[in-house]
């Protein structure tokens, strides 16, 4: 199940705020309807995915390399971490899976990964804060062609 979750998402812990690149479909995914997106940016990656019944993943990366290199990369060492979510008005303590060996952190709740999800439609700034440490600032790419392609893909889906 984890390695489903690790291939499904990741979305960049970013140190300050960065700026965003585009949303691109993971390789191998068909452009035109994609059921993972991802935006690279200088300080990391981000990714979201959508399962067969339309359920929302995502997973957080401070790796800023290659995704799909570190995603090959062996990390069996996986612990259970607190991490705080916000953005615009809203606040969500949850319970996520870090791999520490690959600096991501990944959570498998639609709820979360859907409050990712809207904030990249809102344009809201979104912050992280793991076990207290690593508090970051995700400037999250705008809405576009890939990214609105993704979202219909998902509701299709359901």
């Amino acid at each position: 199940m984890m390695k489903a979750l690790i291939t499904t998402a990741i979305l960049p812990l970013l140190i300050g705020t960065a700026n965003a690149a585009d949303w691109h479909p993971t390789p191998g995914q068909d452009a035109e309807a994609p059921s993972a997106v991802y935006s690279e940016t200088e300080t990391g990656t981000a990714l979201l995915t959508c399962n067969a019944e339309g359920k929302l993943t995502a997973m957080l990366s401070q790796v800023t390399d290659d995704f799909a290199k570190t995603m090959g990369k062996s990390a069996p060492y996986r612990r259970s971490v607190d991490v705080e979510l916000s953005g615009g008005d809203w606040l969500v303590d949850a319970k996520w899976v870090s791999v520490p060996a690959i600096k991501t952190i990944i959570s498998g709740s639609h709820s979360h990964a859907a409050k990712i999800f809207n904030a990249v439609v809102r344009q809201e700034n979104l912050t992280v804060n793991v076990e207290g440490k690593d508090f970051v600032s995700i400037d999250l790419p705008e809405v576009d062609s890939t990214f609105t392609a993704f979202a219909k893909t998902c509701k299709e889906k359901r």
